[in-house]
């Protein structure tokens, strides 16, 4: 039995350190396309958020609650070469609630999504950055609750 493992380690800089030019991040020190992860700290080293290039292109934001503890709060995932988002999720500081909100290739809504303790508590279609298609949520009581919407506009239930 053979056995590879490839390990390719990323350059990590200070923010600072990087610069872009058009769409493109370039690392101030060779002049190169950046691939690796730039960040941000406070003065007293606290990360406050992180940039991940690859190529040049950005690939992943994620920027952190100020606290003892790094716990992300907020994180986008970009689509492949274009610094249009793909994907943006948030996260409350004590981690019951997160939120998912999905996009095209052309940057328009698709999805949103809310959790609370891993349930899905709200979820909503769109098209064209309006409702379309079905919303849900759950009610104060407990109760799913299903709305329909064609082009930002409620219709008849389905």
């Amino acid at each position: 039995m053979l056995l590879s493992v490839y390990c390719f380690a990323q350059e990590r800089v200070n923010h600072n350190d990087i610069y872009i030019k058009g769409k493109l991040a370039y690392n101030k020190a060779d002049n190169n396309l950046f691939t690796g992860i730039a960040e941000s700290r406070t003065g007293k080293g606290h990360l406050t958020y992180q940039e991940e290039y690859k190529d040049g292109y950005k690939t992943k934001y994620t920027l952190y609650y100020n606290g003892d503890t790094v716990i992300v709060a907020n994180e986008i995932i970009y689509h492949d070469k274009s610094d249009i988002k793909k994907r943006e999720t948030g996260y409350s500081s004590d981690g019951r609630r997160t939120w998912y909100t999905e996009y095209d290739v052309t940057g328009s809504k698709i999805l949103k999504e809310t959790y609370v303790d891993s349930k899905l508590v709200y979820s909503c279609e769109y098209s064209n950055n309006k409702k379309h298609g079905k919303e849900f949520c759950i009610s104060k009581e407990g109760d799913g609750l299903t709305k329909y919407y064609e082009n930002g506009k409620k219709v008849a239930k389905q």
